[in-house]
């Protein structure tokens, strides 16, 4: 599915042009505006800053943190730089964090051409404007998580052979992408079909994520305070609960007494629990059929069934669309994509009422974007699993073969 072949040599040169031009994309348009998150976000920096515990202290300014500790220590870091540099406003601290996430972009794109072998992987995820403005305007930092994820894959998938090191650097760094932002809060259990590991390296890798990602909350929960807002905004924050695609067609299918069933359910309560059960049940068949693509097929499938969307989620499957850049899905969602928040945050933009009007009575929203990804997994779960059949029918005649002879 992905090419095997070793990647084309570019000039130095031209990956270094396009790294920069889409990193100075990206800091232009943090100077046409912010919304509301980078207020929070300069919150939780000055919480972080004079020795608050934010989980609960943001409470108090009307705000919320609803992640995991190395965001806020990392909104401090810039903070802080900003302030020896003589800078105190809005539009400097914003500039810094796209800056910073842009270069986590860059990383990214890296990594898309690595598994690809084609560059436009590289220029794609750089350069397309749902990236630019989903990093450079909203600034949310779900591709950070992100990085830490695929680095903890590359990491178990450099060697035929998997270490009790890299066991054990792979579970820590996909540690630090769960107490980063919880968006492969399911990745761990799909490694319990991970077939280059025994079953003991597969709970391993398992509960020294997942521990890492409990043990960071652990500092700031020894106060009833810090632990009722860690409790209150991680744990049990629910987004925009049920505006998804995947609940959609459930609420059409079954009646609401099914989903209330699992109102007991810790966590995952609720039409949660069909949430879980569906990303579990996937990553059986990923881990089966399309292994060599597991991570993408995680990315696609988490904004496919989730049971809450909003607009910083869409930047969530565009690295598995930059290695995907051949299907017209890939690109037809970052379009889709592109408009539907230019039509819900464009008001906070130097962009014309009046196009954003139209875009408006057009009546775009997340759902159509997450129809798109749909097509995109079901197209390469459906590549996986005939390649897998054409192998073992291949197989299966050599066998017959040398039998015969």
């Amino acid at each position: 599915m992905l090419a095997k072949k070793n990647p084309k040599k570019y000039p130095l040169k031209l990956f270094f042009v396009i790294a920069i031009l889409g990193l100075v994309l990206r800091q232009w348009v943090s100077l046409q505006g912010y919304n509301c998150d980078l207020s929070g976000f300069a919150i939780t920096a000055h919480l972080k800053l004079t020795g608050k515990n934010v989980y609960s202290e943001i409470a108090k300014f009307k705000s919320g943190y609803n992640y995991g500790p190395i965001w806020f220590h990392i909104l401090a870091v810039i903070k802080f730089v900003q302030l020896k540099m003589g800078f105190n406003g809005m539009k400097s601290f914003h500039f810094m964090i796209a800056t910073f996430l842009g270069v986590v972009d860059i990383s990214l794109a890296i990594f898309a051409y690595l598994q690809s072998k084609k560059l436009i992987s590289f220029i794609w995820l750089l350069v397309n404007p749902l990236s630019i403005l989903l990093t450079g305007f909203h600034s949310q930092f779900d591709n950070l998580g992100i990085m830490f994820a695929a680095m903890s894959w590359v990491c178990l998938n450099r060697n035929s052979i998997i270490s009790r090191k890299t066991l054990l650097i792979s579970g820590i760094l996909l540690g630090f992408s769960l107490m980063t932002k919880h968006i492969f809060i399911f990745f761990p259990l799909w490694f319990l079909w991970y077939e280059k590991m025994n079953i003991k390296y597969r709970v391993g890798y398992l509960l020294i994520a997942y521990g890492l990602f409990v043990f960071g909350f652990i500092p700031y929960s020894l106060q009833p305070e810090g632990r009722a807002g860690i409790i209150l905004n991680v744990f049990q924050y629910n987004s925009f609960y049920g505006n998804g695609l995947f609940p959609r067609i459930l609420s059409i299918v079954f009646p609401e007494k099914i989903f209330t069933l699992f109102n007991w359910v810790p966590v995952f309560s609720g039409i949660k629990f069909f949430w879980a059960f569906a990303m579990i049940g996937i990553g059986r068949m990923a881990m089966k059929y399309t292994r060599e693509s597991v991570l993408f097929i995680y990315v696609l499938s988490l904004i496919v069934f989730t049971v809450a969307m909003a607009d910083q989620y869409m930047a969530i499957p565009v690295l598995a669309c930059a290695v995907f850049w051949k299907y017209w899905e890939s690109y037809f969602y970052c379009l889709l994509g592109s408009l539907v928040f230019v039509a819900n945050q464009g008001t906070l933009m130097p962009i014309r009422h009046s196009f954003i009007n139209r875009l408006s009575e057009l009546n775009i929203q997340w759902h159509h974007t997450q129809v798109i990804l749909a097509l995109l997994l079901t197209r390469i779960m459906w590549n996986g699993i005939k390649e897998v059949r054409d192998r073992l029918a291949i197989d299966s005649s050599t066998s017959r073969l040398r039998t015969i002879f």
